[in-house]
């Protein structure tokens, strides 16, 4: 938490997967680009968000280190709001977690499990209700934990049981672990891998939606 001209904020570094790598190994870094949100004086963030700064065409997220370590186990959590990893942290206290800023993040999260050993990794993604299925937050999240498999021994990919309700949202009812055990795996329908009419950039993992060809005939 820091102040600038009596206003809280919230200051917190984005790194790109080979920063955090270094940062793991020297213990600092300098960011090329922040994420800012600023804090009402009752101690909820406002709506006012802002990044500074550029990765230019590099992927960042936004990383929290564990607040405990028990045993040689390494896990991880990727989610989309940095609010809800903040209230979520003091429960899931072994995790590094990994906070993409958007749903369009998790198209290329599995990223940063490269940068250490991690033996499971939890997915919480939004409830989303777009009508196009395969571009929703739990839809991106199961095709993330599909290509994480290969780099954890255990990966749970979890969605809140009711649309539009996130852990911060919970949290402000004294709600949360209610919250928590209610979370539910991705529903089949969303389950999508690459479907009909949209195609997969291997060097991004980025599901993307293409026209169809028009018969000449």
């Amino acid at each position: 938490m820091n102040e600038y001209q009596d206003k809280k904020q919230i200051i917190h570094p984005i790194l790109t997967p080979k920063e955090y790598s270094l940062f793991l190994k020297k213990g600092k870094i300098i960011p090329r680009k922040i994420n800012r949100i600023s804090i009402h004086d009752s101690g909820h963030p406002s709506d006012k968000k802002k990044q500074l700064g550029s990765l230019g065409k590099r992927l960042g997220a936004l990383i929290l280190p564990p607040t405990k370590r028990i045993g040689n186990n390494k896990k991880i959590a990727i989610l989309e709001g940095l609010e809800d990893a903040l209230t979520l942290r003091g429960v899931f206290e072994e995790h590094t977690f990994v906070i993409t800023c958007q749903k369009n993040g998790f198209d290329h999260a599995e990223a940063f499990l490269e940068s250490d050993n991690y033996s499971e990794c939890l997915i919480i993604a939004d409830h989303d209700l777009d009508e196009d299925a395969v571009q929703t937050s739990q839809s991106k999240a199961f095709r993330l934990g599909r290509r994480c498999m290969s780099k954890c021994t255990k990966v749970d990919v979890k969605i809140p049981s009711e649309p539009r309700v996130d852990a911060n949202d919970a949290l402000m009812k004294s709600k949360l672990d209610d919250w928590i055990s209610a979370l539910i795996p991705i529903p089949k329908r969303f389950q999508i891998e690459v479907p009909q009419g949209y195609e997969s950039d291997p060097r991004t993992s980025i599901v993307v939606k293409v026209a169809a060809a028009e018969d000449e005939n």
